[in-house]
């Protein structure tokens, strides 16, 4: 998959951040025995790019899971590579995670990455990670009372609204106080995506929820 990614786009480095499995099993009167086969139906990854031209980081993650989808669905996080080399200075908490753990699965050899000295240490201080949670929480809090006000006055396609905000705060923050990472996106698909790295439970929950928002708001 890094190769077909390569092929299509010049990309500097690229990164195997997971991966999700999933399980077939098939009971039936003709089979004695009906073991669980398992198999990667989506892969996760880091992609850093030596940015130029037009195409912003969004457009290019857009390219490389089209290009991809026909083999196997891609969540590529894309990234320029002179700010993730900053943020291994800084001892960004992602940066760090990434160099330190996944795997590279494609190295063009244009760009040496050095761990700082300290790589070890605690990078991200558990007051940061609160303020975050709080912040995040009180943005949810509010959209969710907006949303809660607008149904009262029967405007459903506004508390449908204020909903989505509140589903997309609660995403954006669970994903950064769990890995560091700040994305750039107002997509609930590409947001539960992410957050699916981190909570096996993610994707299960919004795809009911997303169902009885889309529901409430053409009830109008």
């Amino acid at each position: 998959m890094a190769k077909l990614i390569a092929e299509a786009l010049a990309v500097e480095r690229i990164y195997g951040l997971g991966g999700t499995v999933s399980h077939v099993r098939t009971e039936s009167i003709f089979a004695d025995a009906a073991p669980t086969s398992g198999f990667v139906s989506h892969c996760y990854m880091l992609v850093l790019v030596n940015k130029s031209g037009t195409n912003s980081c969004n457009n290019l993650q857009d390219k490389i899971e089209n290009h991809c989808r026909s083999y196997i669905p891609v969540t590529a996080n894309v990234l320029n590579v002179q700010q993730y080399n900053d943020w291994l200075t800084e001892g960004h908490p992602f940066a760090i995670s990434v160099s330190k753990t996944a795997g590279c699965l494609y190295d063009a050899e244009n760009v040496k990455h050095i761990l700082p000295a300290n790589a070890g240490e605690e990078q991200q201080p558990v007051k940061l990670n609160e303020a975050y949670f709080n912040a995040g929480l009180n943005k949810v809090e509010e959209f969710l009372a907006g949303a809660d006000l607008y149904r009262i006055r029967e405007q459903n396609k506004m508390a449908a609204f204020m909903l989505h905000q509140a589903a997309e705060q609660a995403l954006h923050t669970l994903f950064r106080i769990s890995t560091g990472l700040y994305v750039n996106t107002h997509s609930i698909d590409k947001l539960i995506r992410y957050c699916s790295m981190v909570s096996h439970k993610i994707a299960a929950t919004f795809r009911v929820t997303m169902k009885r928002m889309n529901t409430f708001s053409s009830c109008c």
